[in-house]
């Protein structure tokens, strides 16, 4: 199974390229609110606030395992992201949203790439600079394929399928071969 880990990577990498490229008509969110959790490097509990969809179909509401890029402004294009010192953030949705739990349904538990100075991007300061998060895909596929890559938890969780596909009953196979035999000859009869 480890030979399919790299070929994964690569295909999650270049659906990662891939979103950046189609960066201006990705779904995007403004950011109400960001604390740090405590004790936990990293991880930030979001508010979010006005939504905007360049698409024009339905708003856009982050779901566990969507991969975010935080940025000052809205991206229109990949060179938005570095452009005259700017920076982004890249952040992985851990909680919230519709996964229920003690959380209201418009704040969001994420796990960024680096710490994000949560003092500068504070609405309750007047100078507070805004904070918007970009969809840019999900990792839910890529996950679940990951963890079908697993052979012992596999084992573990289906192991009654996994024997019944590895078992080999010869009576069976008998009976169903000479079943097979019997409409073989049975067709050719009419046949001739």
């Amino acid at each position: 199974m480890s030979s399919f880990s790299y070929p994964l990577i690569e295909e999650t990498r270049a659906d990662l390229c891939s979103a950046l490229e189609t960066l201006s008509k990705a779904p995007c969110i403004e950011i109400q609110s960001i604390a740090e959790v405590p004790e936990n490097s990293f991880v930030y509990c979001i508010e979010l606030g006005i939504q905007e969809n360049s698409v024009g179909k339905e708003a856009y509401t982050p779901m566990n395992a969507d991969i975010l890029v935080l940025t000052e402004s809205r991206p229109r294009h990949i060179s938005d992201l570095i452009g005259n010192g700017r920076t982004y953030t890249i952040a992985l949705v851990v909680k919230g949203g519709q996964s229920g739990g003690i959380l209201s349904p418009d704040k969001f538990i994420m796990k960024t790439s680096q710490r994000v100075p949560v003092e500068k991007y504070s609405k309750r300061k007047e100078q507070g600079k805004s904070l918007f998060a970009t969809f840019l895909l999900t990792m839910t596929p890529s996950n679940r394929i990951w963890k079908s890559m697993d052979l012992d938890t596999v084992k573990q969780r289906n192991s009654s399928i996994i024997n019944m596909v590895w078992a080999y009953n010869s009576l069976v196979c008998t009976k169903i071969l000479s079943c097979l035999l019997i409409v073989v000859i049975r067709s050719k009869l009419k046949v001739t």
